[in-house]
């Protein structure tokens, strides 16, 4: 583990242009050690608020490449990836481990940091929290393509991810377990709640709502249905819907950056699903109605297809941050699971209002059942969430513990490859290189 984490130290400070990550005359690295420090370490835009679970939008079902243009992708990882290949490296380097590792060990370095400067200073309290929000970001990520889908109600002891909490390259650390790994992404992002602001001046930095809704990401994977409600319900007054009456569909991303509905901003890598040549899946186009102003809003005409220009990053790059769109969602399947039928259909529809067009009230009939509701409310989450690094875990944990029976099918000319539910290929394999230097035991695929 030394020498792995010896590289990622080399990554990590080799590119950076920040006055205290420069080089002294005598080689050495300056360590950061002032609140400005650490501030400058945490806004590192390029670090930070580019997350990395783009490995799971390839490998999820909201768009799909055709024959012609997946034969001339050039990136072995994005082709094999696609299909769900055993070998999905065949001896590449891949940045979605070391990058989020990179993230966690900006954000030990912070809080080691502050632990020795022991300043009582508000901002001390903020950094602390940053901090530990974006470790539990970067764990999150990884979470979801490296380890076992989480198991409601079950001990959770398959191999989770190396949780490593401190800066030290010395320390060794072996993979924990699934359990433990969510253990600590809620511990940091409880604490993280207690000590970020309400208010921040960019949202590439976390706010107190960003961890009550990264946290109720969490519980919602975790089937903590209550829990999840209760965040929710904290969150959903103090962000507004996008009226999108009001919405500008004649420019090339209607969507802006930073936006009402946006509580933390994040994107993703760039691959070739951002091209236009990356197409929506067509039975998601089809489930939107004549009157649903997001037709034009996410969707750009391809000839008899479409491409995705909904991103609210306001560019080509994809948003996979957090936002009130999704705390939305996410209540309204807790009150659908905990039977709160009313209070679900309510929200829904308070929702859909902001969405259609003459902001038409969508009337659900009133012997809706639970499980009626529950499936309207899904399905709804895809279409508005698409495009969000967001599909591919909840396919996991909807095929883990409801037993969706969601299949996969990708076609490649006569060519068709599915993943069945609970495949082993639903969890990534670790890097060759990283295997290759830490030792950690490699997840099974088939």
């Amino acid at each position: 583990m030394k020498r792995i984490i010896v590289l990622l130290l080399v990554i990590t400070l080799g590119g950076c242009t920040k006055d205290f990550l420069s080089v002294k005359s005598d080689k050495k690295l300056v360590i950061p050690s002032t609140l400005k420090d650490f501030r400058a370490l945490m806004d590192r835009t390029e670090t930070m608020n580019e997350a990395l679970p783009h490995l799971a939008h390839l490998s999820a079902d909201d768009y799909y490449l055709s024959k012609e243009v997946y034969d001339g992708l050039t990136d072995i990882i994005e082709r094999n990836t696609y299909i769900w290949n055993k070998d999905i490296y065949e001896g590449s380097l891949d940045i979605v481990w070391s990058n989020s590792y990179q993230q966690i060990f900006y954000a030990n370095n912070v809080l080691d940091g502050l632990e020795v400067l022991a300043s009582k200073q508000d901002e001390a309290y903020y950094l602390k929290g940053t901090a530990l929000f974006f470790r539990a970001f970067g764990y999150f990520n990884l979470s979801q393509i490296y380890c076992d889908t989480y198991t409601v109600g079950a001990e959770n002891a398959g191999l989770g991810l190396p949780l490593r909490l401190k800066s030290d390259i010395n320390e060794k650390v072996g993979r924990s377990t699934v359990g433990q790994t969510y253990a600590q992404m809620e511990k940091d992002l409880k604490d993280a709640i207690e000590l970020l602001p309400t208010t921040v001046s960019v949202k590439t930095r976390p706010s107190k709502y960003a961890a009550l809704a990264l946290l109720a990401r969490l519980y919602l994977i975790m089937g903590r249905y209550g829990e999840c409600l209760a965040l929710c319900q904290s969150i959903l007054p103090n962000f507004k819907l996008i009226d999108y009456t009001k919405v500008n569909t004649s420019v090339a991303y209607p969507m802006t950056q930073f936006n009402d509905e946006v509580i933390f901003h994040s994107t993703m890598a760039y691959y070739s699903y951002k091209d236009s040549k990356a197409l929506v899946d067509t039975t998601i186009m089809k489930a939107f109605t004549d009157d649903d102003l997001r037709l034009k809003a996410f969707f750009a005409p391809r000839g008899e297809n479409a491409a995705f220009i909904g991103n609210y990053s306001g560019s080509l790059s994809l948003f996979n941050g957090l936002a009130i769109d999704e705390v939305y969602f996410m209540a309204m399947e807790c009150l659908t699971r905990t039977n709160k039928l009313d209070e679900a259909k309510s929200l829904y529809q308070t929702f859909m209002a902001s969405r259609l067009r003459d902001h038409r009230i969508v009337v659900l009939k009133e012997s809706i059942t639970q499980a009626e509701l529950l499936n309207i409310v899904l399905l709804e989450r895809r279409k508005s969430l698409l495009y969000r690094g967001l599909r591919f875990s909840d396919i996991r944990r909807l095929n883990r513990n409801e037993k969706a029976e969601i299949t996969m099918t990708k076609v490649l000319g006569d060519r068709k490859i599915a993943i069945k539910p609970n495949s082993p290929n639903y969890i990534l394999p670790i890097p060759d290189n990283v295997i290759d230097l830490s030792g950690i035991a490699q997840n099974l695929r088939e």
